[in-house]
């Protein structure tokens, strides 16, 4: 969800934050935030997200969406 929101309405927690509760997700930033950290932490840790949340490995994710 981290790299969707980043790559369509910008990166950064902020961005993030606001699409959780435009969208309908949730109201509550204590819920964006803990999804944010989750999401972008792992991302991180696993060389595919960058601090921002913007993805830095674009084939990965081009390869996972075309799975079947």
């Amino acid at each position: 969800m981290v790299a969707y929101v980043a790559n369509k309405f910008g990166p950064g927690k902020e961005k993030f934050i606001d699409y959780i509760k435009e969208s309908g997700i949730s109201d509550k930033k204590n819920t964006a935030q803990a999804i944010w950290q989750v999401g972008k932490g792992d991302g991180v840790f696993l060389n595919l997200l960058n601090n921002d949340g913007s993805i830095k490995d674009f084939s990965f994710f081009k390869n996972w969406l075309s799975c079947k």
